[in-house]
């Protein structure tokens, strides 16, 4: 998110997605980007419908398009020149996918519940996996979260993708105005505890001397950010000891009462988080606020040709199957 040209915000007319576009417009607006609002009808349930006695599938496909304007306006009150709306056809993931790759997205946004979502309130399918495999950061909001953020915590560990994420936090809290957290958890001192299950214990640094020198750590880690990149915002520091790591975040962002959480992940295919095994993969599932995933700089999409291909369209396919809409 060092330069965002092209913001994708994708929709299934939810609660959440809402949140997802509002969010999407206030980055978008505030860095000059161009904002693209799609929503992926299933090929599946097109053709399944497509049946004597059913509407004609073109009829359903332009009701879809007809929503999709009509939703943006009533969100938006209005659509600016650099915000288009677009209907794709296929597989959900995979549309988003190929749409991020033909169109070069910077960030996408999604609803955390959606295709594939459960009533437990955890990340669909289709959102859990544009985290693992989309080479871009992904943005999941929360369908409560209705308006700007106002309370982030940047999850840090000291690593470089860790410093994006922070770098990232910075930008979004500049943009939405909001108070800033930069969190660190040490789990070397509780490591033993990873094995009982949900139990975990979390605590300040105990000893003076660990406090200070983590804090210096921390202060030194912030610091080492350009100027331009911290921007005029005012931020707190926190550091505390606890395990598994995952659920002292949960618990910290409850007791705060955060609506975003930035972190760093890395992998090809799937989450490998920064901090502990799998302590990215089950905030992005257990968080109580909305979740920033910030990829490494130089990871890339390890999506298969064929999987594009087969569930998804060439750039010239898509724009063959939104045509009729658009005229």
């Amino acid at each position: 998110m060092k330069s965002i040209q092209h913001i994708l915000v994708g929709t299934d007319f939810s609660s959440a997605s809402d949140s997802a576009v509002r969010e999407g417009f206030r980055i978008a607006s505030a860095v000059g980007a161009r904002l693209t609002i799609v929503h992926v009808v299933n090929d599946g349930d097109l053709h399944s419908i497509s049946t004597p006695g059913h509407p004609d599938s073109n009829i359903i496909l332009r009701g879809a398009m007809e929503r999709l304007e009509s939703m943006v306006h009533d969100l938006l009150s209005e659509k600016p020149d650099f915000v288009r709306c677009e209907l794709l056809i296929g597989s959900p993931f995979a549309e988003i996918a190929g749409a991020v790759a033909d169109w070069h997205c910077d960030l996408v946004l999604l609803g955390s519940r959606g295709y594939g979502g459960d009533t437990q309130g955890r990340v669909g399918t289709v959102a859990s996996k544009c985290v693992r495999r989309l080479p871009c950061p992904v943005l999941l909001l929360r369908a409560r979260q209705q308006q700007a953020f106002k309370k982030i915590v940047a999850c840090v560990d000291f690593s470089e993708n860790s410093r994006e994420a922070l770098r990232n936090a910075f930008l979004v809290a500049q943009i939405d105005d909001a108070k800033l957290e930069v969190f660190h958890v040490d789990p070397s001192r509780h490591h033993i505890m990873t094995d009982f299950g949900s139990f975990s214990l979390s605590h300040p640094i105990p000893s003076e001397e660990a406090r200070a020198n983590a804090q210096n750590a921390l202060q030194s880690f912030i610091d080492s950010l350009e100027e331009t990149d911290r921007g005029t915002i005012t931020y707190t520091t926190r550091i505390m000891e606890g395990a598994p790591v995952a659920q002292t975040i949960a618990k910290h962002l409850t007791n705060e009462g955060a609506d975003l959480a930035v972190l760093g992940t890395q992998g090809r295919g799937r989450v490998l988080t920064v901090f502990l095994g799998t302590t990215a993969e089950a905030l992005i599932h257990d968080s109580p606020c909305s979740v920033l995933a910030i990829k490494p700089a130089k990871i890339t999409d390890d999506l298969k040709d064929t999987e594009h291909q087969a569930a998804g369209k060439t750039q010239r396919d898509r724009n063959v199957a939104r045509e009729p809409l658009n005229r």
